[in-house]
C-alpha cells in the first residue's frame, strides 16, 4: 500500500554514513517530532531510505562493511522502519535495511551485472519480531486500526516471501 501522500526520500550521504551521523534524519523523525492521530497516520509507509556516494564501488551496498554498520548502528537509534518505510516492491528499500542487518548469500547470474540477495527467512523473521513493539507504539499513537496494521505488515512481510504468524500480528496489536 502506497499511501496517498507523497513517499519522502531520504538520503544519507558516505560522509555521513561514515560518521554514524543520523542527526539530519532524527531532526525530522525522532519521536519528539511525531504528531498524532491523523497526521501520523498519513505517514505510515511513506518513507524510503537511500544511500548515496557508492556508484563507483562495485560491490552491492549490502556487502559494504560500513554501510552495514551504519544500518545496525541507525535501527538501534531509531527503531520504527516498521511503521515509515514504504512496502512497495517497486520503491521499497527494506530488502536492502535488511540484507544490512542478516546474514545474507549474493547470488550473481554469470556474465550479468545484476545480483540478487539470499536472505535467511527465519533470521529475518526474527528480525521483524523485534521490530514489532517499536511498530505498536507508532500505530498506538497515531491510532491506527488493526486492519491498516495487518495490511501494511502482510505488505512488508511479502517482500521477503513471508507471512507474519499470528503471534507477529497481536504484539502489533493488528488483531
Amino acid at each position: 500500500m502506497i499511501n496517498d501522500e507523497a513517499v519522502v526520500v531520504f538520503e544519507f550521504g558516505r560522509h555521513r554514513i561514515g560518521s554514524m551521523d543520523f542527526s539530519l534524519f532524527l531532526d525530522r523523525y525522532a519521536q519528539n517530532k511525531w504528531p498524532s492521530g491523523t497526521a501520523l497516520r498519513k505517514q505510515l509507509g511513506s518513507l524510503t531510505i537511500i544511500f548515496h556516494g557508492y556508484d563507483e564501488d562495485e560491490r552491492e551496498l549490502q556487502c559494504i562493511p560500513e554501510v552495514r554498520s551504519f544500518v545496525k548502528e541507525f535501527r538501534k537509534a531509531w527503531p520504527f522502519w516498521l511503521y515509515f518505510m514504504c512496502p512497495a516492491p517497486e520503491i521499497s528499500t527494506l530488502p536492502v535495511l535488511t540484507a544490512c542487518l542478516t546474514e545474507i548469500t549474493v547470488v550473481q547470474q554469470a556474465g550479468e551485472g545484476v545480483c540478487g540477495v539470499d536472505f535467511d527467512r527465519e533470521a529475518v523473521k526474527r528480525l521483524l519480531a523485534e521490530d514489532l513493539p517499536a511498530f505498536k507504539q507508532v500505530a498506538d499513537r497515531a491510532n491506527l486500526f488493526p486492519a491498516l496494521r495487518r495490511q501494511h505488515l502482510h505488505e512488508v512481510y511479502a517482500l521477503f516471501g513471508l507471512v507474519p504468524d499470528e503471534a507477529a500480528l497481536a504484539t502489533a496489536g493488528a488483531v
